[in-house]
């Protein structure tokens, strides 16, 4: 079976609210249990400083609050994690030098690209910027005539018209191109610096979709929507309705399973990123994957993709999985954190839940730990993000992701249709 992956949307510089480093960390670590590589942005992985410090011991000017393990290189050399770069760059020192010329902020250290393009050399991925910079630009020109960002404590339709028309002067459009024309309207006294700040958070969530849309891979979206403020319609699995028939499944099930505290941000946080190749294997090492991980990725790619998973079955496979994850985990955490997670496992009293919901051609496999900060996560068969949402938060996700294909290249980023899945 191919490789899975999953485009990371959450690394992005750019983000409202940008995830510190214990909390990158351990989304990273989470995701990669449930797909075979994780890809990254070019330009998120070079420009984000808290995604550096966790590749490279030598990031400066980190608070020492944040002070984590910086050994994410291991996952580069074994194919874990990539960044996805411009074909016609090839390298992410070409990335560099062209952001330098450019004036982008947050520019890496030429001996941090040295350091990742000599991990990924036998493991890159790459995106057709010109693709990217179409969608780029689709996109924005909807958000910028969705009426969801416009009224009372949001944007003017003026000023909306304004933005739109400027991008549609853009044969290309570049991020920074934008944002140096809006700073340039506010010296103009066209803007203040509120109108900047919502612009920037409208375009922010444009932006960092891009190449995982460009290349149509899986892609994660945080339950919080609050967290993400731009409108796209998202659908999951295959387009081609209906290929499935409800009936092949219960109109929803639950299955309790142990807890999973070994799933928190604080737990997955600090554990050395070489642990994870007794779970994945490793090439390098000459290490076999566990029989448990290859199967559950095999149940969540067919869930995925629309084909026929047998519930029982992959609930029992899950429930193995969790269990030797655990041990493994265990056994490569520090001293203090085992005994931390193993003081909280003994008070804890509700395990994390498996449940399997249909709803005519809508499908979902949730996983539920309810124990302390441990995060939820889904994978979508089909359905569209506000009944995935309605879900999570109707059975009481404390936090977490969706994580399924998108397949937005394609359906033409319908934002404004009544029967549109929006957020």
């Amino acid at each position: 079976m191919k490789k899975t992956k999953l485009f990371l949307t959450e690394v992005d510089h750019h983000h409202p609210r940008q995830l510190s480093k214990q909390e990158l960390r351990a989304y990273i670590l989470l995701h990669s249990l449930f797909f075979d590589k994780l890809l990254v942005g070019d330009s998120q992985f070079n420009n984000n400083q808290r995604m550096r410090s966790l590749i490279w011991g030598n990031e400066p000017n980190l608070s020492h609050s944040e002070n984590t393990f910086s050994d994410m290189s291991f996952f580069l050399q074994e194919g874990y994690l990539s960044p996805v770069i411009r074909k016609d760059y090839g390298t992410l020192q070409n990335l560099r030098e062209e952001h330098e010329r450019r004036g982008v902020e947050d520019v890496p250290s030429q001996e941090f690209v040295e350091f990742a393009d000599e991990k990924i050399i036998n493991q890159k991925e790459f995106y057709d910027i010109e693709t990217v910079s179409r969608t780029f630009r689709v996109r924005v020109l909807k958000a910028f005539t969705s009426p969801i960002n416009c009224g009372q404590g949001k944007l003017s339709k003026r000023k909306l018209h304004h933005v739109y028309d400027y991008v549609l002067s853009q044969e290309k459009l570049l991020y920074k191109s934008l944002r140096d024309w809006a700073q340039q309207e506010i010296r103009n006294g066209y803007f203040s610096d509120r109108d900047y700040r919502l612009i920037d958070k409208i375009v922010s969530g444009a932006y960092r979709h891009n190449v995982a849309f460009s290349i149509d891979t899986n892609i994660d979206m945080p339950i919080n929507e609050s967290r993400d403020p731009f409108l796209v319609q998202m659908n999951f699995g295959d387009m081609n309705w209906p290929i499935i028939s409800p009936n092949q499944y219960e109109k929803s099930a639950e299955w309790h399973l142990a807890p999973a505290r070994h799933l928190s941000n604080s737990f997955l946080s600090k554990i050395p990123a070489e642990a994870f190749q007794y779970i994945k294997g490793s090439k390098n090492n000459k290490i076999k994957p566990l029989q448990s991980y290859k199967k559950i990725i095999k149940h969540l790619e067919r869930f995925r993709l629309g084909k026929t998973v047998k519930i029982e079955k992959f609930v029992g496979d899950l429930e193995l999985y969790l269990n030797e994850v655990q041990i493994i985990l265990l056994d490569h955490s520090t001293t203090k954190s085992r005994s931390d997670y193993l003081a909280r496992k003994n008070k804890e009293t509700k395990g994390a839940i498996v449940k399997l919901f249909v709803d005519n051609l809508f499908c979902v496999i949730g996983l539920i730990p309810y124990v302390g900060d441990v995060v939820g996560f889904l994978h979508a068969g089909f359905g569209g993000l506000n009944d995935l949402r309605d879900i999570a938060r109707q059975e009481d996700f404390l936090k977490g992701y969706i994580a399924g294909r998108s397949l937005s290249s394609k359906n033409g980023f319908i934002l404004d249709s009544p029967n549109s899945h929006t957020f």
